[in-house]
């Protein structure tokens, strides 16, 4: 039997032994910027996810990812030192699970010995295009809620 123990943040626990199946993270974005990354845990994933099905909830200020695998803190560095674009639109996933919720975030804190943390600005759920929490969103994504409103709301003819 293996028990993991950590007590101090600087030392995160191995992707490996933190969670037999961790979480999935796929960044927004086409082509090369697109990525799929993993990590062993997301802390606060599970109030984003309450925050995005129900608009009474609160969302999390900041997601903590904790033990992220070595292509996610390649990704996470060049994240960190990109200036042009410092919010980016991710889906977070449990490996193997339904529950997914889809964020706009802000890189908060990286760095060796520094826990990984996003600062949220919205938080929404996956559905048909419908938006169901206020914040920061897509440009696309506001440009299909208002077609599918203007839909609705016209008269039939």
């Amino acid at each position: 039997m293996v028990v993991v123990v950590s007590h101090d943040s600087f030392f995160p626990v191995p992707v490996s032994l933190a969670s037999a199946e961790g979480f999935v993270i796929e960044s927004g974005g086409a082509g090369a910027r697109r990525a799929r990354l993993a990590c062993g845990e997301v802390r606060g994933f599970d109030d984003a996810v309450d925050a995005a099905m129900d608009p009474r909830s609160v969302p999390p200020l900041r997601l903590v990812l904790v033990a992220p695998d070595d292509a996610t803190t390649t990704w996470l560095a060049r994240w960190a030192e990109d200036a042009e674009q410092v919010r980016r639109a991710l889906v977070i996933r449990r490996a193997g699970g339904e529950e997914e919720v889809a964020v706009i975030v802000t890189l908060a804190s990286h760095g060796y010995g520094v826990p990984t943390s996003l600062a949220v600005e919205s938080v929404r759920a996956r559905e048909d295009g419908v938006i169901l929490r206020s914040g920061v969103h897509l440009k696309a994504d506001v440009a299909v809620a208002l077609a599918l409103h203007d839909a609705h709301a016209r008269p039939p003819t």
